[in-house]
């Protein structure tokens, strides 16, 4: 019996690096779960934007480990832009006979703050914030742990017209 192991696609990039966009149209058949959703269901303009991170992780964690369990491929929509941040999610998930994907998102600083800028309320990261992650993001790599078979780098830019472009590259052990 040939046993197919659901996918996690654990998405890496800073705010407004496309991520979701891209996840969204690429990944269309993938249980799609987003923290920042989650997190919007018990946050408002009023209270602090991390309040309910232990409550928000939990059930991030519980949503990606149900749709898991039941075979579907699912994705991991955060920013992940830590090895830290990377462990911590994949530590609390039982990862046995499930496949990791990491998918890279290399996204100039200034594609992100233009993205950033077309988002309104909750949503919208303050500029200071991108940028400390851009000068942070560490993207996945292989050896980071034994789970990562292969790496996607996804190269996202613009053309002349504002279209724009994504460039892909596979990593393999």
């Amino acid at each position: 019996e040939l046993l197919i192991m659901p996918k996690l696609y654990l998405l890496c990039g800073i705010p407004g690096s496309g991520k979701t966009t891209w996840a969204k149209t690429r990944l269309a058949g993938a249980a799609h779960v987003s923290r920042d959703k989650i997190r919007f269901k018990y946050i408002n303009e009023n209270i602090e934007y991390f309040v309910a991170e232990k409550r928000v992780f939990n059930e991030f964690t519980q949503e990606i480990m149900t749709n898991l369990n039941n075979s579907k491929d699912t994705i991991a929509d955060a920013t992940h832009i830590s090895v830290g941040s990377r462990n911590k999610l994949l530590s609390h998930l039982n990862l046995n006979k499930v496949e990791v994907i990491p998918i890279n998102f290399i996204v100039s600083e200034s594609i992100c703050i233009e993205n950033n800028n077309k988002r309104n309320g909750l949503e919208y990261v303050p500029e200071t914030v991108i940028h400390n992650m851009f000068s942070s993001f560490a993207p996945a790599k292989l050896e980071e742990r034994k789970e990562f078979n292969y790496i996607i780098n996804i190269y996202v830019h613009k053309d002349d017209e504002d279209n724009y472009h994504y460039d892909m590259e596979m990593i393999h052990k």
